[in-house]
């Protein structure tokens, strides 16, 4: 195996757990608006939440890591993490 394509196994293997979802997605899983979803992650990058900072791809593609927010749900409703 060439280094390129371990490395790339690697990536692979170590983003095979992770789920990223979109606003509108984070939204309905907390039961919230959208914009309560931004206003959350506002808070959080000032340091005044716990809520879990999104991912920035680019300027218009935005996501949050599925199992930040099971954590977060689990500190704030005080249910076991997984």
């Amino acid at each position: 195996m060439s280094t390129v394509d371990r490395q790339t196994h690697d990536v692979d293997r170590r983003l095979a757990g992770v789920t990223l979802l979109d606003v509108r997605t984070v939204a309905g899983l907390l039961d919230i608006s959208q914009r309560e979803v931004w206003r959350k992650s506002g808070m959080a990058r000032t340091g005044h939440s716990d809520f879990p900072l999104p991912i920035r791809f680019g300027p218009k593609t935005v996501r949050w890591r599925l199992s930040d927010l099971e954590a977060y749900v689990a500190r704030h409703t005080g249910a076991p993490t997984s």
